[in-house]
């Protein structure tokens, strides 16, 4: 290949009228192939139209005329060139003719290209630290959680339990004995609560990101309201649903299934005695950002009160309908965990606004191909 440049003459309408032997030596082209405009032959049929743009724009602003384009070698293959030339003015103003060079720069492109490949992987894989960054972050907040729940939510179930059974073996009244027992029974449900809560966190944590798919918001609602039908038939709920502005999401299906029944069954189970649910849900999309939001009419939250523990694994701020107190730190995870995050208005004895922002997920080319 050639490395030296090549020193080229045209007329001001861009017709080579001259040799060129260094042409001929790159190229392998004739001087009848060449000559005239011959010599575009040889350029890259995709960069032709941009040469031709250039030396017009050259010729009528009589600048220096300077691009990158793709030259045919000998060896068959494309080299990147880099075109110089410089116009000549004559008496009357008019471009006579061109003069320029043709270097060529394919070795430094090349280099230039797997530089920009090396950053890509180096971007990648700082995206991947990243990810792998925010999945220990959550490990380790799943682990201190743990480790809370332990040394808190677990002890009092368990401090209560051996207290009952050191009053089970020390009294001697029979109807005494039952009655600790029935206690002992509902310490070890709450117990049992407890643990069963903890699993459930630990679970949500272990969700493969790679069968994100496309769910549709009204099929998720439909299996929802088909599981918890009697709860609705019951209360009498009206729930007023649409996802006209945005039907689907790319999502970790286990998960958006999580969110939607914790907001839905928490609507059927807080509403104002006497009245029935009132249940109000959209979805709108922000970019990569989908805004699910869910507003009742229900019994509502003191957030002066209880909003810095709302989140709290075993918080629970009524006894109007149980729980385990774990349902909005779950659905709060699931949605941090793909840098999503959850917010809400609320006032006692008015009702409750959640506002779901759910960031969608990158779907695998698997699930791509069968979608």
């Amino acid at each position: 290949t050639a490395t030296t440049s090549i020193v080229w003459t045209c007329n001001a309408e861009g017709q080579i009228e001259k040799r060129v032997p260094l042409w001929e030596k790159f190229t392998g082209q004739q001087w009848e192939q060449y000559k005239g405009f011959g010599w575009l032959e040889a350029i890259h049929p995709d960069d032709r139209e941009k040469i031709k743009r250039k030396w017009k724009e050259t010729k009528n602003k009589q600048t220096i005329l300077k691009l990158e384009s793709r030259l045919l070698s000998t060896s068959g293959n494309y080299r990147h060139i880099l075109l110089h030339g410089v116009p000549i003015i004559s008496e009357d103003g008019r471009m006579q003719e061109l003069i320029g060079t043709i270097s060529d720069i394919d070795d430094q492109k090349r280099a230039e290209e797997v530089l920009m490949s090396n950053n890509k992987e180096l971007e990648e894989a700082y995206r991947n630290v990243e990810i792998i960054n925010n999945k220990l972050k959550n490990s380790k907040d799943v682990l201190e959680t743990f480790v809370y729940a332990a040394a808190h939510d677990l002890r009092s179930p368990v401090v209560n339990l051996k207290s009952l059974l050191t009053f089970i073996h020390k009294t001697k009244d029979i109807n005494k004995k039952f009655e600790l027992f029935a206690r002992f029974e509902e310490a070890v449900h709450r117990l049992d609560n407890t643990i069963s809560g903890l699993g459930e966190i630990i679970e949500m944590q272990e969700a493969d990101n790679s069968t994100a798919k496309v769910i549709y918001f009204q099929d998720i609602l439909d299996q929802i309201l088909a599981e918890y039908s009697h709860k609705v038939i019951a209360t009498d709920a009206k729930i007023d649903a649409s996802f006209e502005s945005c039907p689907s999401i790319i999502y970790l299906e286990s998960y958006l299934t999580s969110i939607m029944t914790n907001m839905v069954t928490n609507a059927l189970k807080y509403h104002k005695e006497g009245q029935s649910p009132q249940l109000i849900i959209r979805a709108e999309k922000e970019g990569d950002i989908v805004i699910l939001t869910f507003r009742d009419e229900g019994i509502g939250m003191d957030l002066e009160r209880y909003g810095k523990n709302l989140f709290k694994p075993f918080k629970r701020f009524t006894t109007q309908a149980e729980g385990k107190g774990i349902g909005l730190h779950i659905i709060k995870s699931m949605m941090e965990k793909n840098g999503g995050r959850i917010e809400l208005d609320s006032e006692l004895g008015r009702g409750t606004t959640f506002r779901c922002y759910l960031r969608e997920y990158q779907m695998s080319s698997a699930i791509r191909k069968e979608v």
